[in-house]
């Protein structure tokens, strides 16, 4: 301290605020309402394209599966489940939300998670351990049956 002011690090502050608007990974998951493989290949290109307006750049995703659900959602009963993994910055997140919120008609509910980029990594595959057991012994029919009579007391 010099004559009582305080020196800031500034370039300390400067780099922690990029790190904040830096793109992060996310995954959306979403409940599309669709009558068809079709339709909901259409569903999973609006989520997609939702995030590509807002410039995100998708990972990885899956194909929309069909589920029954539990209890009805949005009056639903059945609906087509799928995820988009993606990367985008956080303050993109607020126009994807809305964007998918006026096409209630199609998707019937969504959730966006933060994703560890650790988790994204593919996992090791298993070794397998060969656990030799011993040969058995071979023994005589003839030794079996002496063996049981000393045992039962014959």
């Amino acid at each position: 301290m010099l004559l009582g002011l305080k020196f800031i690090n500034i370039h300390a502050t400067f780099d922690s605020m990029d790190k904040e608007s830096d793109p992060k990974l996310y995954e959306i998951s979403y409940l599309a309402r669709a009558a068809d493989d079709q339709a909901a290949l259409e569903c999973a290109a609006l989520v997609g394209g939702a995030i590509e307006k807002e410039h995100g750049i998708i990972a990885t995703q899956n194909q929309p599966t069909r589920k029954v659900l539990s209890y009805p959602v949005g009056g639903e009963k059945e609906g087509w489940w799928g995820w988009i993994k993606f990367m985008a910055r956080p303050e993109a997140l607020a126009a994807i939300e809305q964007s998918l919120k006026d096409d209630s008609k199609k998707i019937v509910r969504f959730a966006i998670f933060k994703v560890n980029r650790a988790e994204m990594s593919e996992r090791p595959a298993r070794k397998r351990r060969i656990i030799q057991t011993p040969a058995a012994e071979k023994t005589d029919i003839a030794e079996i049956d002496k063996k049981l009579e000393e045992m039962l007391g014959k």
